[in-house]
Parts: structure tokens; C-alpha cells; sequence
């Protein structure tokens, strides 16, 4: 399975937004939008909304769509029985499809309506210098956003190191256990669906 694609330029002199800035703004717009929202196949972000919807336990309802790009987790929820309202939100305006389900937001901005569901996936790529602990205050307040819970996607440790990334966030299973049980006393991290162990998935329950 094809990880999220690598990168043409350069962002180590850069803050964490401007990593992020950078590189969708290499990506070009003619591709298909798993390739603009970061992913290097269509199957490779399927796994990932499957990890998301499996360890969340979701169920239908509302859901907030954090970093949601091309918006494709949204078709992704309408293949699926439970039905649901969907809100999707991107600091990049240039990724959102048109209609009132999308909003452009600042950079790390949570004030979005609470929701049933938090879904981040693929927003922790970049690791920050100058706030290396920015993944713990961001999940924090996403996770006061959901009544039921809120599932995110990190880049794994685990993964070769020829796969790895000087400028990308990794967290080992232990950084990720101690993340969700800092919010929560009930959830599930998943290690499983990426066969080089280059993801894992966090889900923290109310």
C-alpha cells in the first residue's frame, strides 16, 4: 500500500502551516483528489477512513471533518448505512469542494459547532519546532468538540526509516496510548491496517 506521497520541496526552514502550505500547493490540481489531499493512492485513504469510521464505533450522526480537503471522507461516510450531516472543514479554500457543507477556517482553528464525530485524518504530517507538543493541545480541543468520539490519524514510528521524513511528526504506540488516555479512560488505538506500520489511528470516547 502506497504511503502518503512524498514531497517535492523543501520545508524544514519552515513553520509547521507553511510545511503544510507548501505541500498541497505542490500537488497539482488536475489529479484526483486523493493525490491533492496528500495520499499517494486512492486505496492507501480508503484504509485510513476505514481505520477512522472502524476504531470511532461509528454509528451515524454528526460529523466534523477536520483537515477535510477534497472532502472525499464525506462520500466515503454516504457509501455507508448510518445516515448523517457533515461538515467539513480546510485552511486551504483551494482543496474545498463548493456548497455549504465546506468552510475554509485558520490555521488550527476549532471553533466549529460540537458534533457526534471528530474525524482528523492526515492533519499531524508535520512535526513543529517551535511547539513539538502541538499534537496534544490540538487533539485536546478537538476532543472537547464530540459527544460520542473523535477518531485521528498520526504518522507511526514504527515505520522504516527510509520512509521517514526529517520535517514529519511520528509518534510511537506508547506516545499515542499516553495521548488517548491523557483525554480519555475509554479508547482504542489501531496499529493494524498499514502493512509497513507506517500509521496508526486513535479513537477517545465520551
Amino acid at each position: 500500500m502506497p504511503a502518503r506521497h512524498e514531497r517535492v520541496g523543501q520545508t524544514s526552514a519552515m513553520t509547521r502551516i507553511g510545511a503544510i502550505t507548501s505541500f498541497h500547493r505542490e500537488l497539482s490540481a488536475g489529479q484526483e483528489p486523493y493525490w491533492r489531499d496528500g495520499w499517494g493512492s486512492a486505496e492507501g485513504q480508503r484504509v485510513r477512513f476505514e481505520a477512522l469510521v472502524r476504531s470511532s464505533r461509528y454509528r451515524g450522526g454528526s460529523v466534523v471533518d477536520f483537515g477535510c480537503g477534497t472532502g472525499a471522507l464525506r462520500d466515503f461516510l454516504a457509501s455507508l448505512d448510518p445516515p448523517f450531516t457533515y461538515l467539513g472543514l480546510d485552511m486551504n479554500g483551494d482543496l474545498l469542494p463548493a456548497g455549504d457543507e465546506f468552510r475554509v477556517i485558520a490555521p488550527d482553528a476549532v471553533d466549529f459547532p460540537v458534533a457526534d464525530y471528530v474525524f482528523a485524518s492526515g492533519i499531524f504530517q508535520f512535526a513543529d519546532p517551535d511547539d513539538p507538543l502541538y499534537y496534544r493541545r490540538l487533539a485536546e480541543a478537538l476532543y472537547e468538540r464530540c459527544r460520542v468520539a473523535l477518531a485521528v490519524t498520526f504518522l507511526s514510528a514504527l515505520r522504516d526509516g527510509s520512509a521517514r521524513d526529517p520535517d514529519e511528526l511520528y509518534l510511537t504506540p506508547g506516545q499515542a496510548a499516553d495521548l488517548a488516555s491523557s483525554l480519555s479512560g475509554t479508547w482504542v488505538l489501531d496499529h493494524s491496517y498499514h502493512p509497513d506500520r507506517g500509521d496508526l489511528t486513535i479513537a477517545v470516547y465520551r
